[in-house]
């Protein structure tokens, strides 16, 4: 079985077909938006769950000061 899907995978990427797609210039700008998107999503899960182990381990719930003076 594994050698049929390893010949098949083999054959399918042997081949070769023209595309005849066309990339406007916009597609580049939708994939960088996409990009960075997915950076700053990536950035902020990490953010979130290193500031959920600080206030586990010794944090408060509010550790930062919102600087209304406020005690």
């Amino acid at each position: 079985m594994l050698l049929l899907a390893s010949f098949s995978i083999l054959l399918f990427l042997s081949t070769t077909v023209p595309a005849h797609a066309y990339l406007d210039p916009g597609t580049g700008s939708l994939i960088l938006q996409a990009l960075i998107a997915a950076v700053k999503i990536f950035w902020l899960k990490i953010t979130i769950f290193f500031d959920k182990i600080k206030n586990t381990f010794g944090g408060t719930e509010n550790s930062r000061d919102n600087g209304d003076g406020d005690t």
